[in-house]
């Protein structure tokens, strides 16, 4: 009940401050969803620009479903980073219900609040993109594959071909082989010549429903597609970012995978790491936590090579990794809480309370203080604005197109139209079809028109700090259907945009 509510408070921390949706490639993700709501492109999505999805549909479904059914068809910030937050909250449930078994409540709860309070768990509780469910579903296939290892029933490995099959879903058959990492502490555990359960071929029991869900969407994509789903999914996202020339050389990231793993995850990430070391120099004398150690640890350590060796690389990548470390950072750090606080269970609880509410006093202090100072914070709320004056002015968003402005603004209108290319601009503003145009850089637009440029005529500017950052462009058919034709002029602050 805690877990659910600190979970639930750090979520509203996010949903109620300032929001970075313009930051960390938020707005394609969006669109996809977006294209479902507006267009039920349900098997394979397209974004803003007219491209395919780059990634398998899970998260997409499940923002749109809930945008549905929550939002009766309107997106939000809140439908959008739903499925993040059940993602964010459903590992830490695996943490505490799958760890205390092998290593103490006390452990897995503590390890479970490290994963959520921290500046990982603040980041991708609101992050719309794939990697909170795609760490999520890796947790859950690892923890069922180890489960269903240990005690050999063959439906556990049907759980956990399902859970692998979400996290192919999500991401793609990287998933499988983050999720089976751990495995590889069988070697392990035979060097140190521990007795452990042997492999059997019920393994393979699910195989063939990951290979019919995963293969399946992708099927169905490729004929309603075509070669572009292959080459977008397979050549572009997969083979080019594991070893693509375009990202740098294979093996580059083998420094700079643990590199994110230290510092995204600070400070549990110190203890954590010490921890990994202490499974070896000082193992643990009950047989069972031992070999669970062994798996988090291989699954660290196999993570880390497979997300190294690919030569595209991000922080937000080693999401899956968090969740093996923050127990182990939480068996380091149980050992220096003094003994009277962990032999009386109340007590510890109260430890666990003031820990949770200072953490998310910290968090609440970063949001509203410091990260409220960025800039992408301040655009994506004067955009949020600027929405809201269309609304307002009552435009039919049937006739709104868009060049190289920000997908924010069609986020906040609960449109999802193609982007107009250089060539179309010129068709656009002579056709006799009445439209109107967003456009974020008007002296590049005009650049793009030439000298003698079809008639039109800016009717809204909106400014933020004393910069331009969009305009409202009319074509000659829409101005011949309007009896009044004033430009209309709204200015933003920085300093007060929150507070208006």
């Amino acid at each position: 009940m805690l877990l659910l509510l600190v979970t639930a408070v750090l979520f509203v921390l996010r949903l109620t401050g300032p929001n970075n949706l313009m930051d960390n490639d938020q707005e394609r993700p969006a669109s996809y969803v977006l294209d479902i709501v507006n267009h039920g492109h349900w098997i394979c999505q397209k974004d803003y620009s007219g491209y395919i999805t780059s990634k398998p549909p899970l998260y997409t479904w499940l923002a749109a479903t809930f945008t549905f059914i929550l939002g009766k068809g309107t997106i939000s910030l809140f439908t959008l980073y739903l499925p993040c937050f059940f993602s964010v909250l459903g590992t830490a449930l695996i943490l505490f219900w799958g760890g205390k078994r092998f290593m103490g409540w006390k452990v897995a709860a503590l390890g479970a609040f490290f994963f959520v309070i921290s500046p990982m768990g603040m980041k991708q509780i609101a992050l719309a993109r794939t990697d909170p469910l795609f760490s999520f579903t890796i947790t859950l296939a690892a923890f069922t594959g180890y489960y269903a290892w240990k005690d050999g029933k063959w439906w556990m490995w049907i759980a956990f071909w399902l859970a692998a099959a979400a996290s192919g879903l999500t991401k793609g058959p990287l998933g499988l082989l983050l999720a089976s990492g751990g495995f590889l502490s069988f070697f392990l555990n035979r060097m140190a010549s521990l007795k452990q359960p042997p492999f059997s071929w019920n393994i393979l029991s699910g195989i063939f429903l990951y290979l019919t869900l995963v293969g399946g969407w992708f099927l169905l994509a490729y004929l309603n597609e075509g070669q572009s789903v292959y080459n977008k999914i397979i050549k572009s996202e997969l083979l080019n970012h594991a070893v693509g020339s375009d990202y740098g050389w294979v093996g580059s990231g083998l420094l700079k995978t643990p590199a994110y793993l230290l510092t995204r995850f600070l400070p549990w990430s110190i203890p954590g790491i010490w921890g990994c070391i202490m499974v070896f120099r000082n193992p643990s004398n009950n047989l069972e936590t031992r070999r669970f150690e062994h798996f988090l640890v291989c699954w660290i350590l196999v993570g880390c090579v497979v997300l190294g060796m690919a030569t595209h690389q991000r922080g937000d990548l080693i999401l899956p990794l968090i969740p093996p470390l923050s127990l182990l950072s939480a068996k380091v750090l149980l050992a220096y809480i003094p003994a009277k606080l962990k032999e009386n269970p109340i007590l510890f609880l109260r430890t666990l309370v003031i820990f949770c509410a200072a953490g998310l006093s910290l968090i609440l202090f970063y949001n509203r203080v410091i990260f409220s100072k960025q800039t992408v914070t301040f655009e994506s709320r004067a955009i949020e604005k600027a929405a809201s004056n269309i609304k307002e002015a009552g435009f039919d968003l049937d006739t709104l197109h868009h060049y190289q402005s920000p997908f924010t603004l069609q986020f906040y209108l609960n449109t999802m139209s193609t982007e107009l290319s250089e060539d179309d601009l010129a068709d656009f503003l002579s056709s006799t079809k009445p439209g109107i145009l967003s456009v974020s850089n008007l002296d590049e637009f005009k650049k793009i028109l030439g000298d003698n440029p079809p008639p039109y005529r800016v009717i809204y500017k909106w400014y933020l700090d004393e910069k331009p950052f969009l305009h409202l462009i009319a074509n000659d058919a829409w101005s011949n259907t309007t009896s009044t034709l004033t430009t209309h002029t709204r200015k933003f602050n920085s300093a007060t945009l929150y507070k208006d």
